[in-house]
């Protein structure tokens, strides 16, 4: 049984096959880029600035943020002082 040779691809199929090469090229370094980045940082109750009063101290239920890690947090026993 014979064999065909396989054709030799057109200049458009060569140009769009190293255009594609580029383009997923391109997309790889994207992802390794935001792979790169830091993760953002999960709110943990026990951290000791979150920790200095619970939501119950207070009457505003929480509603003031901590600055470092976003979780509700009163500083003070009924008050915000």
């Amino acid at each position: 049984m014979r064999r065909c040779r396989p054709r030799k691809p057109s200049s458009e199929v060569v140009r769009h096959r190293s255009n594609r090469a580029e383009y997923f090229a391109g997309l790889r370094a994207l992802r390794g880029e935001q792979q790169e980045l830091p993760a953002p940082r999960q709110l943990d109750v026990r951290v000791d600035c979150c920790a200095k009063a619970t939501i119950q101290d207070c009457a505003c239920g929480g509603s003031r943020v901590c600055p470092d890690h976003g979780g509700p947090v009163c500083f003070g026993k009924f008050s915000h002082d």
